[in-house]
């Protein structure tokens, strides 16, 4: 009991102590106000430069990655995976889905707006019914192809959805629906109804496939733009040729799988996914991490498959945004802490001036029977005080400055003229600190 009664009696008189030497720095502070105001302002300066090296840095970062995902278009910042696979089944699918799908899942599912998941086969002859033999002389191709939840993307604008169809043997011709675009049943004159023989270019266990179109569509119906891009540049675009023309047909997966694949045999098919990336779920704090996610996938995707390839601007986009942060970070960020020495080295001299100023009062302190380590009690807790005051407030000074610069012509194309969006992070803050020591070992050395 003694013990704790004399522990609690050694803290209040700490305490007393550190108030009552705190009120004299206080008096101290006002019969100098006008040189001590010069070395407040010069470790706030300081303080707030060093946290606002961080916090304008952290704004420019998210600036110049929304200025590098803008200079893309979203179609090129989306992902296409393809994958050929054979012979076209449910298994050798099945294979194929069961390595991509989890892929997708574990590495860019988060940033996803959207995913369509399609196939094609090989190009095929096209001619009427009773042309078989002749169609390879012929200007006309086609190819099949699913598109998942293709009547819930585009509706049809004439006819119905086609059946799916059942696979034949060997030697027996396969007969299928299928919808066409609008665009391509106008240039080859056909209409819903028509009969088509498709012959296949490689080598098949059937002749022919005969497909009546039993629906059409047109791309135009349709909001999505990036579905009718992916369409043209992935689908379509290993079959165009400027002397050719070309009337898909699009069928169910079902169809594609359970029909067309067996009946024709060893016939492989590209299996695609097309997924369509949410650019404002990228900031600058995981763009490292999305880059490494993309590459990650593409290298254990082709590792487990072989025949796969991936193909994104998104990227090469993240990259090309770090390098030049880099390269533009690296003399300004050195330009202010050369900046916060000078201003340091201000208050240091500035210090300096306050303690000569305060001989007369130290020698008087000394008179009184202070010694030396109450002396310089005074002026620790006076230099504490100071940093404390500056590592508080410079981060908020330094905030505000900032977001001031959105308002001048320098920054006006990347925020409309309006104030520049900036966050006080726990790094500004440590900074704020560091400000805050150095200006207090500035402010120490001259009274040592």
């Amino acid at each position: 009991m003694t013990n704790k009664k004399t522990i609690n009696e050694r803290l209040n008189a700490i305490a007393y102590g550190i108030i009552a030497t705190w009120q004299l720095v206080a008096k101290r502070a006002l019969a100098h106000w006008r040189l001590l105001s010069y070395v407040v302002i010069g470790v706030v300066l300081a303080s707030a430069i060093l946290s606002g090296t961080v916090i304008y840095f952290e704004a420019l970062r998210e600036l110049a990655l929304k200025n590098s995902l803008e200079r893309r278009t979203q179609e090129q910042l989306n992902i296409t995976v393809r994958a050929s696979r054979g012979p076209t089944n449910n298994e050798e699918y099945g294979k194929v889905n069961n390595v991509i799908v989890p892929l997708v899942n574990r590495h860019v599912a988060w940033m996803l707006r959207d995913s369509v998941h399609a196939a094609r086969t090989p190009t095929f002859y096209l001619g009427s019914p009773g042309s078989e033999e002749s169609v390879r002389d012929g200007d006309d191709r086609t190819f099949f192809a699913y598109i998942d939840d293709l009547e819930e993307r585009i509706p049809l604008i004439e006819g119905a959805q086609p059946s799916v169809g059942t696979a034949v043997g060997r030697g027996q011709p396969l007969e299928l629906e299928a919808l066409v675009p609008l665009e391509a049943m106008q240039e080859l004159g056909a209409q819903v109804g028509d009969r088509f023989a498709a012959v296949p270019t490689i080598s098949s266990d059937i002749p022919h496939v005969y497909v009546t179109i039993s629906g059409a569509f047109d791309w135009e119906d349709t909001n999505d733009a990036e579905l009718v891009h992916f369409t043209e540049k992935s689908l379509q675009t290993q079959t165009m040729t400027t002397d050719l023309r070309l009337m898909p047909f699009f069928i169910s997966r079902q169809a594609f799988l359970e029909a067309l694949g067996p009946s024709i045999g060893s016939m492989s098919a590209g299996y695609y996914w097309y997924l369509k990336t949410d650019p404002s779920l990228i900031n600058a704090d995981n763009a490292q991490l999305t880059v490494a996610n993309i590459q990650v996938m593409a290298s254990r995707s082709v590792a487990s498959l072989q025949t796969v390839s991936q193909t994104t601007g998104l990227d090469d986009a993240l990259i090309e945004y770090d390098q030049r942060l880099f390269f533009s970070r690296l003399p300004m960020f050195i330009v202010l802490i050369l900046i916060a020495f000078v201003i340091l080295y201000y208050v240091a001299t500035m210090s300096s001036l306050l303690v000569e100023n305060q001989r007369s009062e130290v020698a008087q302190f000394r008179s009184r029977g202070s010694d030396t380590s109450q002396i310089l009690m005074v002026f620790i807790l006076e230099g504490a005080t100071i940093a404390v005051l500056a590592a508080i407030v410079a981060p908020i000074i330094a905030a505000f400055t900032i977001s001031l610069l959105g308002l001048t012509p320098a920054f006006f194309g990347l925020t409309g003229g309006g104030l520049l969006s900036v966050e006080i992070s726990p790094s500004a803050y440590a900074l704020s600190v560091l400000g805050g020591v150095l200006g207090f070992v500035a402010l120490l050395i001259p009274a040592i």
